[in-house]
Order: structure tokens, then C-alpha cells, then sequence
């Protein structure tokens, strides 16, 4: 059973906490436990000091990264978009010249 299933299944103040640690490492790669983890760790009753902030401050960090890959998927579209444009372009310039000519010797 990997580590992350272990973690998922008790909640327990330390097991939260630790899941939360597991998902800060590769952020990239595990948003959904990043985004679980700090549902929980809002729930954790006793908290040092400065817990909120770091909280606050990894939700910004989750928040901004959501941001940053719909900017791509929206970029990555309007890039398709336009080199389908762009080949569609070719084909109609490519239907009214004759390509089967050869170029007149000199």
C-alpha cells in the first residue's frame, strides 16, 4: 500500500499533518491531496503559532498554481486554434495554384 493511501485513510490531527507535508513536496504533481490536505488541516484544533498563516499561504500557492494551468490549457487551445487556422489557410492558397508545373528554365 503506498504512503499516500495510508495517509488518506485516517485523519487524525498527524496524519493530516503529514499528508499536508507529502503533498507540499511535489505540488505539481498532487493538487487534489494539496487541496484535500489543507480542507483538513483547517480542522486541526490545537495548532502552533503561525499554523493559519502557512495554511493561508499554501492555499495561495494552490490557488495560483490552478491559475496558472488553465492559463496554459488556454494558451495551448488558442495555439491549436490558430495553427489549424494556419493550415487551413495553406490548403485554400494551395487549391488555386497549379503545383504540378515546373518552374520555366531561365
Amino acid at each position: 500500500m503506498a504512503l499516500r493511501d495510508q495517509y488518506r485513510r485516517a485523519e487524525t490531527d498527524e496524519n493530516v499533518m503529514s499528508q499536508l507535508m507529502l503533498a507540499t513536496c511535489r505540488p505539481d504533481q498532487t493538487p487534489g491531496l494539496l487541496a484535500n490536505s489543507l480542507v483538513l488541516a483547517r480542522n486541526i484544533e490545537e495548532t502552533p503559532r503561525g499554523f493559519d498563516a502557512l495554511l493561508q499561504l499554501l492555499s495561495a500557492e494552490s490557488r495560483s498554481y490552478a491559475l496558472l494551468e488553465q492559463r496554459l490549457r488556454d494558451t495551448e487551445q488558442r495555439l491549436e486554434n490558430t495553427i489549424e487556422g494556419i493550415r487551413a489557410i495553406e490548403a485554400e492558397m494551395g487549391k488555386g495554384v497549379d503545383t504540378s508545373r515546373e518552374a520555366p528554365d531561365e
